[in-house]
């Protein structure tokens, strides 16, 4: 076990070099230009020149890359991205007829983008190669757009005909359920959804950061703005809970904690002019475990599930680890094994004879593990029914027709109170992680495979 962690310990510290440490990534014009900050506002690097115009910009968790809007006067809109350090820039969408805001979906990878001059609502995955209209607003032009990834909604700012007349939309993921939430807004410039709350800037008058629920209600001001301050872009910091924003009126970046919107601080207000776009490098998290057999042994090629705040799948390597990077701190997650691709059911004679005689009462399992290999037909005990499946199933391997292995995962650190009655708890066939703050290395799980009773003789 101790080599297993140093083994996880090594490749996080492999990762960890190359992901960049909490970053605040800023575009301005006058020259135009991607600056990197840290979070003290301290200048970091200058990522691209000259050949970009952003008004959107996102940290992709999931490839560790910053992603962008660029509009080429006469051209065309195009989404790009790079490296933390401005490197492996590259194209991701090409001459779009239209991008006003886009936002990442790291639950099913995808990117989501509006534009106003086409009044549509698009989707793609993160290379770009397969992209589709979800839903058309031929009544208004959406200008902003936001994802909640657990809750798989769409929001989405409008502008319509009309002062005070201006929306705030959502709809599930296809584009179904679509509604309006919030209606008779003024001048609204970008849209967050952020933990069952979205929030909004107003670059006109009357400037200012709004926060309602999920479904609309109970509309507040998080903070007013003097005439000559324009509040644009806005990112929430998911580790410290605060709220960032440029102001492109009085040519700075500032921050205020969600839970005291009084305290505010004014973090980057030299070296940028009329910044509009703002994207946040978060620190992450890291989940890794092992997988192995009841009696230790590693188990190669088992597929690991993770859902929740983001949805990836991982496989187990020869020494029966596996690890999720990159993950953002605070989430909730699921942790599911499964293994549809071991076609052997490698079951013996031994494995027959000791199911008979636990039933005949002789002394034969030693193990819970034993109990629930046994138990092939799932009624939580074992009978003669299980026996003549086991039987049935090593003829048929016997016979040159082997039938699909059928597997059971059990947390590793899960306590059978009766060990020779494993059932008379449920058996749990998960781990669940809520609001993580730091790497869960301890994600393991004993894999049973079903009739395999002779641990002795492997898998």
């Amino acid at each position: 076990m101790k080599r297993t962690t140093l083994c996880i310990f090594l490749l996080i510290a492999f990762v960890f070099e190359l992901y960049p440490q909490a970053q605040i990534f800023v575009f301005h014009r006058r020259p135009n230009s991607i600056k990197a900050f840290d979070l003290n506002g301290t200048l970091i690097d200058t990522l691209a020149t000259d050949t970009v115009n952003s008004i959107s910009m996102h940290w992709n968790i999931l490839d560790n890359k910053l992603y962008f809007s660029n509009y080429r006067p006469g051209i065309g809109y195009y989404l790009q991205r790079c490296n933390a350090d401005g490197s492996e820039r590259e194209n991701v969408l090409g001459l779009l007829n239209a991008l006003t805001d886009f936002d990442l979906n790291p639950t099913d990878q995808m990117i989501y983008w509006v534009g106003a001059e086409d009044k549509t609502i698009y989707k793609s995955d993160f290379d770009g190669l397969e992209t589709d209209t979800i839903l058309s607003t031929p009544e208004s032009e959406p200008v902003s757009i936001s994802i909640d990834p657990e809750g798989q909604k769409i929001y989405w700012m409008s502008y319509n005909q009309g002062r005070n007349n201006d929306k705030i939309h959502r709809a599930n993921l296809d584009g179904s359920g679509r509604e309006v939430i919030i209606d008779s807004l003024e001048t609204p410039a970008r849209l967050l959804y952020y933990n069952n709350k979205i929030y909004w800037s107003n670059d006109g008058d009357p400037q200012a950061i709004k926060r309602a629920n999920a479904d609309g209600s109970h509309i507040e001001v998080l903070r007013s703005f003097s005439d000559n301050e324009y509040p644009f872009a806005i990112q929430i910091d998911p580790n410290t809970e605060m709220l960032y924003w440029a102001d492109y009126g009085s040519n700075t970046i500032s921050r205020m904690l969600l839970s005291d919107t009084s305290r505010i601080e004014v973090i980057i207000s030299e070296g940028i002019r009329t910044p509009t776009a703002l994207a946040l490098a978060i620190e992450a998290v890291n989940i890794g475990g092992t997988i192995t057999d009841p009696t230790g042994q590693p188990l190669a090629g088992v597929n690991i599930s993770l859902s929740g705040s983001v949805s990836r799948e991982t496989v187990s390597d020869t020494s029966g680890q596996y690890i999720f990077e990159g993950l953002p701190k605070g989430g909730n997650y699921i942790l599911i094994p499964s293994w549809e691709e071991d076609t052997s059911t490698n079951l013996s004679l031994s494995d027959i004879l000791l199911v008979a005689q636990h039933l005949l009462g002789l002394p034969s399992f030693s193990s819970p593990f034993q109990m629930i290999a046994a138990d092939i037909d799932g009624s939580k005990t074992v009978t003669t029914l299980d026996l003549l499946q086991i039987r049935s199933r090593f003829l048929s391997e016997v016979e040159g027709r082997p039938l699909q292995a059928n597997w059971r995962f059990i947390p590793s650190d899960h306590v059978f109170q009766d060990p020779f009655n494993p059932w008379n708890h449920s058996l749990p066939s998960a781990i669940r992680i809520s609001g993580l703050e730091t790497d869960f290395l301890s994600g393991s799980f004993i894999g049973i495979k079903k009739g395999k009773v002779d641990f002795s003789l492997g898998n």
